[in-house]
């Protein structure tokens, strides 16, 4: 095997569910609003009576978990790319498998000094260290399949009337 035409040199034996986590995350295939847009949600709600107002156009890729939560409590809210990166590094709903995650990297690798902040470069480091250190391809996998866990089942709790509720409150005014 040629290490040059390998994307990682040593492959875990993992759960299918965790390799097919990976595998789209790293394929850009996964469910992440920058690349669908929202379009179902869009869809319900323009069917909604009691949503009368356009979709906002700053929110159709943005994170509706962080954007339910900012709402509760700021009148300034941002509007996060619902992305790979977002969801690993910086999403509400994955706090516990990231810290997971932090603790291993800290604790096995402790001069590594991977970066943390919600950016595609930090992704891309941390999946190049991967591939230079397959001990941490594992931990990577393992959180990446806590975060989407996590993620999804946070989506799953938000109702479409809470995220009506929200775009209406900021976007009516």
């Amino acid at each position: 095997m040629d290490p040059g035409k390998c994307m990682f040199l040593r492959f875990p034996t993992v759960a299918q569910y965790i390799l097919v986590d990976f595998l789209k995350l790293l394929s850009g295939t996964g469910d992440f609003a920058r690349v669908h847009a929202h379009h179902f949600l869009r869809a319900r709600l323009a069917n909604d009576s009691k949503f009368d107002i356009e979709f906002p156009e700053e929110l159709r890729h943005s994170c509706f978990v962080c954007f339910c939560k900012a709402s509760l409590r700021a009148s300034n809210i941002v509007f996060p790319l619902d992305s790979e990166w977002h969801r690993l590094f910086e999403c509400c709903s994955t706090l516990a498998a990231r810290e997971a995650y932090r603790k291993i990297v800290i604790e096995q690798f402790p001069s590594m000094g991977l970066p943390w902040a919600p950016t595609l470069e930090t992704l891309v480091v941390h999946v190049l260290r991967a591939r230079e250190f397959p001990d941490l391809l594992f931990p990577l996998m393992k959180f990446v399949t806590a975060a989407t866990s996590a993620a999804h089942k946070a989506r799953l709790e938000l109702t479409d009337a809470r995220i009506r509720s929200g775009i209406l409150s900021i976007f009516r005014a």
